[in-house]
């Protein structure tokens, strides 16, 4: 009781103000620098920059980031189903990684020479 004996009650309506943003407002960008103090990932700073679809871009900091659920990510997270499935690429039958899915696969291989040719 002596405690709440210096607390003034008024009669506006109650407010929630984010403390960490100077316009009151909750931003993830605002816990983003709270919990990893405001890093920048600056080789991923020219893929942001772009003007390319979203999805891309997050494609791309997924692979910058070994982030792409292969079934060799997977098994190193220890996920349920990775006995189930096999290690291997579903095209060549070899080990399925971010690297092979990417560069390696003579699917990927023929992919980035069709690009390559068609971009001069």
């Amino acid at each position: 009781m002596g405690k709440l004996e210096f607390v003034q009650l008024s009669d506006e309506d109650d407010g929630v103000s984010w403390k960490l943003e100077q316009s009151g407002k909750f931003s993830t960008i605002s816990i983003y620098r709270l919990t990893f103090g405001g890093l920048i990932d600056t080789r991923m700073m020219e893929f942001w920059n772009t003007k390319i679809p979203l999805k891309v871009q997050i494609f791309l900091w997924m692979a910058s980031h070994d982030r792409i659920h292969t079934t060799q990510q997977l098994k190193r997270r220890n996920w349920v189903g990775s006995n189930d499935c096999s290690k291997d690429c579903k095209f060549c039958l070899k080990e399925e990684s971010v690297e092979h899915l990417l560069f390696k696969c003579p699917i990927a291989v023929t992919l980035w020479c069709w690009v390559r040719d068609s971009l001069g």
